[in-house]
């Protein structure tokens, strides 16, 4: 089973939350691939730090995934809005 995991956090987001942060992203996502006895290679990370989740597509990290999605089983990230903030043309586009 080959994982992927995504990390974003905006550069508007001035708030200092921890928990958003991509290095938090980063532990949470080994935490939680660990959980469920996977393992996820260093080159299967991608991150976009800076880039607004309105952005999304100028992300450099979102666009190397975007081209190897169909490797992954699966992809880990924080959460949904990660990936976008508006869902359902993340869906269309991811």
């Amino acid at each position: 089973m080959r994982v992927a995991a995504y990390c974003r956090k905006s550069a508007e987001d001035n708030r200092l939350d921890d928990n958003k942060s991509v290095h938090r992203q980063m532990i949470r996502r080994h935490e939680f691939a660990a959980s469920k006895g996977w393992h996820i290679e260093e080159t299967d990370i991608y991150v976009d730090d800076g880039i607004s989740g309105a952005e999304y597509l100028e992300g450099d990290g979102l666009n190397r995934l975007r081209a190897k999605l169909s490797h992954y089983d699966i992809l880990i990230t924080a959460d949904l809005d990660r990936l976008g903030r508006d869902s359902p043309l993340t869906e269309q586009e991811v």
